[in-house]
């Protein structure tokens, strides 16, 4: 493919001051990897260009008489923009895998809600390996204005915040890539001495007046240059609140949020590293609830996630909830007795379909031969209970129904459509709660 980089670029430079670069790219229109190409080569300038002249026929009215020749140019043009490659790349795809400038990823999402009746929803679309657009730009060190141009799309398109929680085929999701990304080049020489470990950043500080968001600077370079104090770590940490925020807003866009809260609402999608980072960063957040009287605990158990198990490794999600939660309760055993809407967070995660553990015992025991560093398999449920075992004798206001009888109740209606493992830990969940508080099978309690 790079052989087509000079022709391609040439034929972009040498046709825009004759003015004939409209009619080249109606030749190109109909060459469907057009747009593919000017990605992988970094033809930023050709791609910005034909994107617009992509939106250009999106928006063009025409007379009745070529109608039809307009529905097969904008046939075409749709064409460019959802076509792939061999890994079922799109071209928003492949420049974010090479850290495209802003103005680059702008140009393919404008052109892509320039589609009528219904625009394109490229920057939701997933490769063959589940990766979405958001994902490739955290994992390979996209700029600040990148993620904000795929997390605040043009109208039309949907808010990118869902986009924070969609993992690939191995359970990579944005904030975990973010994160390996930022190890890896803390170690390059020209890093090292100015950024350390994430498990040894003390204090998260505010860099809303630091650090650029979207505007017309869309080049990296001239933040770098505006902002020469800026660290690896100062942009993670901005990178990193504006994930939270994107999916804490797709969810409650009329509600502040602080970082804690965010990362409650995001657990299952986000590495052990950085749940430990927030917490260290912001402890005073830990037992401080929100104007509506929500904890971060709360919040953690309070609605179900459909964890997305069409992964090579569906536990790692139920993993990382549970673990979010361990760390809340260390931090804040309290949190476990505070109720919110009459519910004791061991309701609340009943009700919300959490398990009592995060493997199965064929899990457990490849956990055990392989010397597994992380054999800690409790779940949220379990945690709960043992902060506060009180709450197996709650009953639950809203239902009237005790522990096991919500839980049995609550997955009869998630029984459509799980995993195997779901399913067994469904039934491990009821046979511990029944196992914890084995009078609730005398008859006065059925």
């Amino acid at each position: 493919m790079t052989h087509h980089h000079h022709s391609d670029s040439y034929y972009y430079h040498h046709t825009q001051e004759d003015g004939t670069l409209s009619s080249q790219f109606h030749a190109a229109i109909l060459d469907h990897e057009f747009l593919l190409r000017a990605a992988t080569t970094h033809d930023w300038d050709t791609l910005t260009a034909f994107c617009q002249f992509l939106e250009e026929i999106f928006t063009l009215s025409v007379p009745d008489r070529v109608l039809q020749w307009q529905k097969n140019r904008i046939q075409c043009a749709t064409q460019q923009l959802v076509a792939t490659d061999q890994w079922g790349n799109t071209a928003l795809h492949v420049a974010c895998y090479n850290t495209p400038p802003a103005r680059a990823v702008r140009a393919l999402l404008t052109a892509a809600s320039a589609v009528s009746p219904s625009p394109l929803q490229i920057h939701t679309m997933r490769s063959r390996d589940h990766s979405t657009p958001l994902l490739v730009a955290c994992a390979t060190g996209a700029s600040l204005q990148v993620i904000q141009a795929l997390l605040d799309p043009p109208a039309g398109l949907v808010p990118g915040g869902a986009m924070v929680c969609q993992a690939d085929q191995t359970g990579a999701t944005p904030l975990t890539e973010l994160a390996v990304h930022y190890e890896i080049q803390r170690k390059s020489p020209a890093h090292v001495r100015h950024n350390r470990p994430l498990d040894q950043v003390q204090l998260i500080r505010d860099f809303s007046s630091q650090m650029a968001t979207v505007n017309d600077d869309d080049d990296d370079n001239h933040t770098r240059r505006r902002n020469n104090n800026t660290t690896l770590l100062d942009t993670f940490q901005a990178k990193l609140e504006l994930l939270f925020k994107a999916a804490w807003s797709a969810h409650f866009p009329s509600m502040m949020i602080s970082m804690v809260h965010g990362l409650a609402h995001v657990a299952a999608y986000c590495p052990p590293v950085v749940t430990r980072l927030i917490l260290r960063g912001y402890p005073h957040m830990i037992s401080y609830p929100n104007r509506h009287g929500v904890l971060p605990l709360h919040l953690t158990v309070a609605t179900r996630k459909r964890f997305d198990t069409n992964t090579n490794n569906p536990t790692v999600f139920w993993t990382r909830h549970a673990y979010c939660v361990e760390q809340l309760l260390q931090a804040y055993p309290q949190a476990a007795r505070e109720q919110w809407k009459g519910r004791s967070p061991f309701v609340q995660a009943i009700a919300s379909g959490y398990f009592w553990s995060t493997a199965t015992a064929s899990s457990k025991n490849s956990n055990k031969k392989s010397n597994s560093t992380n054999n800690n398999t409790k779940g949220p449920l379990q945690l709960l209970w043992q902060a506060a075992p009180e709450s197996l004798a709650e009953m639950d206001p809203v239902t009237k129904l005790c522990p096991v009888q919500l839980a049995s109740a609550t997955f009869a209606a998630y029984s459509v459509r799980i995993s195997p493992q779901e399913h067994v830990l469904q039934l491990d969940t009821i046979y511990n709660l029944l196992r914890a508080n084995p009078q609730v099978l005398k008859e006065e309690f059925v």
